[in-house]
């Protein structure tokens, strides 16, 4: 009896994937279900919470959950919509917000898949398959289920309005208007669409973001004037900037000098906000619109005061997309691309607080010995930008080579 090599080969990956899809899954669902009976999903039941101040009429930023004193950290215009979560009580608010959560993150992979593919050249195994185990072996994803999240549903709002169904709709930009109208954070998208002179989906989503600040005050107007005033620019409410976890500019910073240094980061996140919507708007034009919309979620996570690691979940996304290199990409190019989505995959599965000594109250990087593990995300999120930029050149380049052989 004879080995078909060549039909081995043909179902190696298949066989590698489903091993680490399957063990993936169930360290996923173990570690979920495990924070759920200790905890009921900790930061749904503080949604919970804030849906419930709202029902009851109470001071929205008064309150705070018994566990920790956790206090509500989101817009009003956010609580009226956790209401629900609320209504349907402790278990059943915990997995409405886990259901939304999965179908969310599985409709953005869907789309990542679509795009990624159009145009390129497809590395096996299939992108569906690169899909699969790149979100079941996400940290950021799990850690997102884990906590009871909404990172996930607010990263499918932008997907699906800047490069999903919203794409061609009239009323493009609605979503990501009330997506920041939640979570202030994907008002970073905007930055893209003025590069890009996209001023009809720019107005809709201001217009859609203001109209959730309108509602909050017309709903709790104490409670509205209380964040918008006085809550949106304290970022300790949200945590230590020095904790490891928070894997953003302003937390390597405060990492490396010991204290936050609001001056220092305000030059970087400038800087880095100009980058990434430059970048973003080149690669649009080159026809790669989700390369551009990740490329600016990076930024945004960079610049970001507080951006916690389960933040990061458009690292799975951005596997998807360096799985499936551009046709024209030859050599040391797409020798690049396959570095770095290794590197998105490996780096993206890991716990950053597991790298670096645990001091209490928070994980702190103590050592310079520490600085690159305690700052794992940002030192990739260069390498992103890096990437972004070569192909960005490399398309300049491509154009110039045609024009000069015409």
């Amino acid at each position: 009896m004879t080995l078909d090599r060549h039909g081995f080969g043909r179902r190696l990956p298949w066989v590698i994937a489903a091993v680490v899809a399957c063990v993936g899954a169930f360290a996923t669902v173990t570690s979920v279900l495990s924070s759920y009976w200790e905890l009921g999903l900790l930061d749904a039941q503080v949604y919970r919470m804030g849906g419930r101040a709202m029902l009851d009429g109470v001071p929205l930023y008064e309150t705070a959950y018994p566990w920790d004193s956790l206090p509500f950290t989101y817009t009003p215009f956010a609580a009226m919509l956790f209401v629900p979560l609320a209504a349907a009580g402790w278990s059943g608010g915990a997995l409405l917000l886990s259901a939304l959560s999965v179908a969310s993150v599985m409709r953005v992979a869907q789309l990542a898949c679509r795009l990624a593919s159009a145009g390129r050249f497809v590395w096996l195994p299939p992108l569906p398959m690169v899909a699969v185990c790149a979100v079941v072996t996400s940290w950021p994803i799990r850690s997102t289920l884990e906590y009871g999240q909404i990172n996930l549903i607010i990263m499918a709002l932008v997907v699906e309005d800047l490069v999903g169904v919203g794409r061609k709709w009239r009323w493009s930009g609605l979503l990501l208007g009330l997506a920041a109208g939640i979570k202030l954070t994907p008002l970073i998208f905007l930055t893209l669409l003025v590069a890009r002179r996209q001023w009809r989906q720019s107005f809709v989503a201001i217009a859609a973001f203001i109209g959730t600040v309108v509602i909050g005050f017309t709903v709790q107007p104490a409670s509205a004037w209380t964040y918008w005033s006085i809550k949106v620019f304290d970022s300790s409410r949200i945590g230590d900037s020095l904790n490891v976890s928070n894997q953003s500019i302003s937390g390597m910073i405060a990492r490396w000098a010991g204290a936050p240094l609001p001056i220092l980061w305000a030059i970087a996140s400038f800087a880095v906000v100009l980058l990434a919507a430059w970048l973003g708007a080149r690669l649009w034009d080159n026809d790669r619109p989700l390369d551009a919309l990740l490329i600016v979620a990076i930024g945004g996570l960079l610049v970001s005061p507080i951006s916690w690691s389960h933040h990061w979940v458009w690292l799975v996304p951005s596997a998807i997309v360096l799985a499936a290199p551009q046709d024209t990409e030859r050599g040391d190019a797409r020798v690049f691309r396959a570095a770095l989505f290794v590197l998105v995959v490996v780096m993206g599965s890991i716990r950053v607080q597991s790298l670096v000594p645990h001091t209490d109250p928070v994980w702190t990087v103590l050592h310079p010995s520490d600085w690159l593990a305690g700052n794992l995300l940002v030192v990739l999120a260069v390498g992103l930008f890096v990437g972004a930029w070569r192909s960005v050149k490399s398309a300049d380049s491509q154009r110039h080579n045609a024009f000069g052989a015409s």
